[in-house]
């Protein structure tokens, strides 16, 4: 008993060994470069929602903008202590991805074990999705965090009724919060519940537990109550989300492409697909087989409620839902806004290897060796993917809003009686021209042909002897463009790519005459 127990002892600090060094290892590349990235359209909105002194004006401009609450009332709380650059910025969205890696971790430990915890993490601590929301300003952190938290209840739920037991309370009052914040934090989390009241209701229905069960889930529909109009009206308001588009009737298959982030398609797959969609495959066909009997020696039939089948459901329940949503009601059909599913693809992906029938003359060790190396290989694998091949660090830089902003700013200083157009959204310009302590660099809106007059009266009603032009995120139309050129000559271009700066001079000004 007592080897027994130092063997335990010995292997749990191994555990807790292992899982430390992955969250490090997480924490360490969500930190890293947190404030280099430029602020973007969205991160300009979380910014703009949250600037206001008053609380009750945050949460009406968050309202106006159609999101849920919560994630903005946690980074709302930390830029009052932290201010408001990049770092403070997303901070709670760095925070929420380093306990997204603990919380995969404790999902594949109670459906499965410590070794598919652990690879489950490993492989959220270095796969792009959960690295590129972990340091971007939404909400999307928090509802992966939230969702998957959920789930950890909810198995403990799921397990006790199956076994017979009483529903743990504790567990199902956490399910519920977390339930609740989910939703708070993006609404479609919503969508989870829906796969978890079928499976949990069916057990409870074999149990005889009906009556705790819907109990349990009128009281997290009542608790969301009175959100319900706020969200009718967010909903219901045409200009909400209005720029998502109908989905495509292939967007149910490229969601593992965007989950697996390795910049490949089905058209054209990389390594990285083939490799997790192929685990995917054996993970399922091993829980089949496992259903079927086919790994027992009686041959009698396994479990159809294994964990394998939960985490299907997870994966493909809220994707067809929001799709017949998107194509019915109103488009709304995301990837990013189906990032919970996540950690469900993740344990299926993990499953194809450690849910392998290996011999049973194998020694027990020799088993575990060979699974460690392989998922060792595999997080190596898809962190390199990341970091090395997919350049997350040098690619992954947003918009150039900071260099836009200081640009305009530059050409400003040294070129006496300007005027600044641009063709973007002000909530951008606006964030750094506030940090960089300066007057707004948006005078006047220029995208489209048509707006080429109203341009023309404010340089003559300013006096302006030079146009500074700049596009960010929104494009400048090439007839405008080519009208522009007929009065005005450009003088200089700084280029970033998509977004650019120019400085225009009036085709009779001197400028126009030096080669």
């Amino acid at each position: 008993m007592l080897k027994s127990l130092a063997q335990r002892d010995r292997t749990n600090w191994l555990i807790g060994v292992l899982l430390l060094l992955i969250l490090m290892g997480g924490a360490w590349l969500r930190w890293h470069e947190l404030g280099e990235r430029s602020v973007d359209l969205d991160e300009s909105t979380t910014w703009s929602s949250i600037s206001y002194p008053k609380f009750s004006d945050v949460m009406a401009s968050v309202n106006n903008n159609g999101q849920a609450p919560l994630s903005f009332v946690v980074t709302y709380g930390l830029t009052r202590f932290f201010g408001d650059s990049e770092i403070p910025l997303r901070l709670s969205s760095f925070l929420a991805g380093c306990l997204t890696i603990l919380a995969v971790y404790l999902v594949g430990r109670r459906g499965f074990g410590y070794m598919e915890g652990l690879i489950a993490a490993g492989m959220v601590a270095v796969m792009y999705q959960p690295l590129n929301y972990s340091q971007y300003s939404r909400m999307y952190a928090w509802m992966l965090l939230l969702a998957t938290l959920a789930v950890y209840y909810w198995l403990d739920l799921f397990n006790s009724m199956k076994a017979g037991k009483r529903m743990p309370r504790r567990s199902a009052i956490l399910y519920g919060v977390l339930s609740l914040a989910g939703i708070l934090t993006n609404y479609l989390v919503a969508l989870m519940l829906v796969w978890q009241a079928a499976a949990l209701l069916l057990v409870a229905w074999r149990q005889r537990m009906l009556k705790v069960t819907l109990g349990l889930y009128l009281a997290i529909s009542l608790a969301f109550l009175p959100w319900v109009p706020q969200l009718l009206t967010q909903i219901g308001r045409p200009s909400t989300h209005s720029w998502i588009r109908e989905p495509e009737p292939d967007a149910l298959g490229r969601l593992l492409p965007w989950i697996v982030g390795t910049g490949g398609n089905w058209e054209r797959p990389t390594v990285g697909l083939l490799i997790f969609a192929g685990l995917i495959l054996l993970g399922l066909a091993t829980a089949v087989l496992r259903s079927a009997g086919g790994f027992d020696e009686d041959k009698q039939p396994g479990n159809l409620m294994q964990p394998d089948y939960l985490l299907a459901l997870w994966a493909m329940v809220p994707p067809i839902l929001l799709y017949f949503v998107s194509i019915t009601l109103k488009p709304l059909y995301l990837e990013r806004y189906l990032l919970f599913t996540l950690p469900a693809f993740v344990l299926l992906a993990v499953r194809g290897i450690t849910g392998l029938p290996l011999a049973e003359d194998i020694p027990a060790g020799v088993k575990k060796g060979f699974m460690g190396l392989a998922s060792c290989a595999l997080i190596f694998f898809y962190l390199n993917l990341t970091v090395d091949r997919g350049r997350y660090y040098e690619q992954n830089n947003g918009e150039f809003t900071r260099a836009v902003v200081q640009t305009i700013q530059a050409y400003q200083r040294s070129t006496p009686g300007t005027l600044s157009a641009t063709c973007g959204y002000r909530t951008q310009y606006d964030y750094y021209t506030v940090r960089l302590g300066r007057e707004s660099v948006v005078e006047i809106g220029f995208c489209k042909e048509d707006e080429f007059e109203a341009l023309q009266e404010r340089m003559a009603r300013e006096g302006a002897e030079a146009l500074i032009l700049s596009q960010l995120h929104r494009r400048i139309s090439d007839e405008a463009l080519n009208l522009l050129e007929e009065h005005y000559c450009e003088h200089d271009l700084t280029d970033f790519g998509s977004e650019k700066v120019w400085l225009y001079y009036p085709r009779e000004h001197p400028a126009c005459d030096q080669p």
